[in-house]
């Protein structure tokens, strides 16, 4: 009961075997057990959850507000997301040619390939809010408050203009 009435408004989420329990104070909690203890870890307190998703690869999807979409491919890893604690992810992108382009809530795009992430574009003033590109096409077109393309055959990136490419 502790557990339930730490939250005014309680929303419950299953995703397989697995219960979610969010409410409206950040944090989430993992009920793992047939009995759990009154005092349950809460993860991820900084965070206000909204949703919590179980995707086809079997990763669990924590919706926040704010801070974009955190992945959890593992419960049993502590601390997956603790690279992107101070700098959340807020879109991604993934092309076969570069791996996987990742968009900051700083307005960074980084690129995360053979196990090491790289600072594409670090000149952004918003959270990038879509990164897109095509896997025939060198280029990858993102915002961050500009509307910016980035070469992945020459990595060179060319600023277009001051706009927002979900507008």
């Amino acid at each position: 009961n502790t557990l339930f009435e730490r939250s005014a408004s309680v929303r419950i989420y299953g995703t397989g075997s697995e219960i979610w329990v969010t409410g409206t104070l950040p944090g989430v909690t993992l009920l793992e057990e047939e009995k759990q203890e009154e005092n349950a870890k809460i993860y991820y307190e900084d965070y206000f959850i909204s949703d919590v998703f179980r995707d086809n690869e079997g990763n669990t999807l924590l919706s926040t507000f704010d801070k974009g979409i955190l992945v959890i491919p593992d419960t049993k890893v502590p601390g997956v997301i603790s690279s992107f604690m101070d700098v959340p992810a807020t879109a991604l992108y993934s092309d076969p040619a570069t791996g996987l382009m990742i968009g900051t809530s700083k307005g960074k795009l980084l690129n995360y390939s053979n196990n090491s992430f790289i600072t594409i574009n670090n000149k952004g003033t918003r959270p990038v809010e879509i990164i897109y590109g095509q896997e025939n096409s060198d280029w990858i077109v993102f915002d961050d408050g500009y509307i910016r393309a980035w070469n992945k055959r020459t990595h060179y990136a060319r600023d277009m203009m001051h706009a927002s490419l979900k507008d």
